[in-house]
């Protein structure tokens, strides 16, 4: 069930681990400044503030934007508070769709987490091509800044300058995928690099070198699709989920270049490309999100007290405010940008959503039940979570019904 791959000391001989068992643990040679920047350089939400003033300031305004903006953060609190209920009850090494399953009980747990678990590795997949793609948008910005002609003119309407921008996506993809490559201990180099770089982002706000965010979200995203295919529910699981000789996802690093790539090319076809593709890279995750506020509201209130952050007699109305919040961010992310909605300005990142859904119902239904997320597994989770402090001392005894 937990998403970090350990030896089994059953089947794992005394003298080391067999072949077999090498392929499916990931090199742990990383420390804490490398733990640390895999998770702050991939977010990069320095960037990220870019593109809201960006987008909020062409759509909406300041008045919008200072609204919406202190609004947000009042949701926000709440769902990271409804979030860090759960997952201290629950301090798994997994990824968030284990606390969705878990948050659905056992009976629609293996549903619930096979579901939130496409939707996962989609967003951390979709992510990656559009970072690319909002650096090929700093880059080309240049040639209007210095008022450089360009044939067609520059505008997403010219499929020339898509092009233009398409070919440089794919480019920074493929530099950022293969320094995926690189011997574990030579990307250790580049996780304090880019650490510093970021820091250096902060106090300058000019994008440096954003192909090194961009291959940080690759080493995180790699590592949850290698989990998720672990764990045996995706298609080609027994190839994704091995790693090569020297502990890395280096399949799962491959399986996110053809999904990014191919992804990409919908800047070719489309006039809002970046915009779908940034909705595509965020409405999984806020689906989750609100995913998990819903069935804390409706199918485990009571359940997890041993968390450290229980939120008491408030507990329901901040899980109706997460499902309900999260609701309407979605809603507004899969909304038309412009109207009248031709094929040129649909917004397809609802489609690109749904497709996944449905393949994720399919692997729900193939996968047999004793291979993922067991009955059992689950309600002994739900037990320990369950668990007061001076009861989890003696929690070695299993659930026998």
């Amino acid at each position: 069930m937990s998403a970090s791959v350990k030896s089994d000391p059953e089947t794992a001989p005394n003298n080391g681990v067999d072949q077999d068992a090498a392929q499916l643990q990931l090199n742990r040679s990383w420390h804490f400044i490398e733990s640390f920047a895999a998770s702050f350089c991939a977010l990069n939400f320095i960037g990220g503030v870019r593109s809201v003033f960006f987008l909020g300031l062409l759509a909406g305004g300041p008045a919008a934007m200072w609204s919406s903006y202190i609004i947000t953060m009042f949701f926000m609190f709440i769902t990271a508070a409804v979030l860090a209920e759960i997952c201290s009850a629950l301090p798994l090494s997994g990824s968030i769709y284990i606390w969705a399953a878990e948050s659905a009980g056992p009976k629609y747990a293996r549903f619930v987490g096979v579901v939130v678990a496409w939707w996962t590795c989609t967003a951390w997949m979709t992510f990656s091509a559009s970072n690319c793609q909002t650096t090929a948008n700093y880059i080309v910005s240049l040639l209007a800044v210095y008022e450089i002609d360009f044939p067609g003119g520059i505008t997403m309407d010219n499929v020339k300058w898509r092009a233009f921008i398409w070919a440089i996506s794919e480019g920074l993809l493929i530099v950022s995928v293969a320094m995926n490559y690189l011997p574990s201990r030579w990307y250790s180099r580049v996780f304090k690099f880019s650490l510093g770089l970021m820091m250096l982002d902060f106090f300058l706000c000019v994008i440096w070198l954003p192909i090194a965010n961009t291959s940080i979200a690759i080493v995180a995203a790699s590592r949850l699709i290698f989990a998720v295919a672990r764990d045996g529910v995706l298609p080609l699981s027994w190839w994704i989920g091995r790693v090569s000789r020297d502990g890395q996802p280096r399949n799962a690093v491959t399986v996110m270049y053809v999904f990014g790539s191919a992804l990409l090319c919908v800047i070719l076809a489309s006039n809002v490309a970046f915009t779908s593709l940034v909705s595509a890279g965020g409405i999984p995750t806020i689906a989750a999100y609100g995913l998990i506020g819903l069935l804390r509201l409706t199918m485990t209130p009571n359940s997890f007290r041993s968390t450290k952050f229980r939120l008491g007699v408030f507990r329901r109305p901040m899980y109706a405010a997460t499902a309900f919040f999260q609701a309407i961010v979605f809603s507004v992310m899969v909304s038309p940008f412009f109207f009248p909605v031709t094929a040129q300005s649909f917004n397809f990142a609802g489609v690109i959503l749904g497709a996944v859904t449905i393949f994720a119902i399919i692997m729900y239904f193939v996968t047999p039940e004793d291979k993922w997320l067991r009955p059992e597994t689950v309600r002994q989770a739900l037990a320990a979570g369950d668990l007061t402090s001076s009861e989890s001392a003696s929690i070695a005894k299993p659930d026998h019904e």
